[in-house]
């Protein structure tokens, strides 16, 4: 059966793939002919693929030369946990404010991959399940814009951790599962300053372990 996916979106998707899973490494050059080849389709999808990467900030063109696969920079890492945690915080206390409902159903369900994820030592599936926990609390709020500035920094962060973990802490513990299960305890207790204080470490801990 024929792929509905257009030649572009079949592109990104494998390229975007090989990024996530640390295929192609920060500083890798990519070449539009290599990957055309490599796919079997001319450089015109190729090269609308690369420039879709690029606008997520996972890629960069370099003129005359390829297109980089991007490091994401210890600071830009500080940057955007600074401003998860800024959300995160706001939807809690918006959603006590106006008694809005948190999703405990999905929580749970992320907590328990997580935890499925350390198990296993599936470093991807940890931190991508961590990362969607802690949206789900922002998600509470319904607030699109917040959900498309999160979604805009959770590959990039995805990608640093398991860069990080591939490079310098293969063996590495897990250490996010204590901070999940109290923020969803607390959550559920209706302590907001533990639930915050959880919050703050869980986002912070993979930095501080850097």
């Amino acid at each position: 059966m024929m792929s509905s996916l257009s030649l572009e979106e079949i592109a990104y998707q494998e390229i975007r793939r090989k990024i996530l899973d640390v295929e192609h490494m920060p500083n890798d050059l990519l070449s539009e002919q290599d990957l055309a080849e490599q796919f079997g389709m001319s450089r015109t999808p190729i090269r609308s693929a690369l420039a879709h990467l690029e606008t997520e900030g996972l890629v960069v063109t370099l003129k005359k030369r390829g297109v980089l696969i991007k490091e994401i920079q210890l600071q830009e890492v500080f940057d955007m946990n600074d401003m998860i945690s800024a959300m995160q915080f706001y939807a809690i206390d918006i959603a006590e404010e106006n008694e809005y409902p948190y999703d405990f159903e999905l929580l749970e369900q992320y907590e328990q991959r997580v935890k499925e994820a350390a198990k296993n030592n599936d470093s991807k599936d940890y931190y991508e399940n961590a990362l969607l926990f802690m949206r789900t609390i922002i998600l509470t709020l319904g607030n699109q814009s917040m959900i498309q500035i999160f979604d805009s920094f959770k590959d990039k962060l995805l990608v640093f951790h398991l860069v990080q973990r591939k490079l310098h802490h293969v063996n590495r513990p897990y250490m996010a599962i204590p901070y999940i299960e109290t923020v969803l305890k607390s959550l559920k207790d209706k302590n907001i300053p533990q639930a915050k204080s959880a919050l703050k470490m869980l986002v912070m801990i993979e930095e501080r372990r850097r």
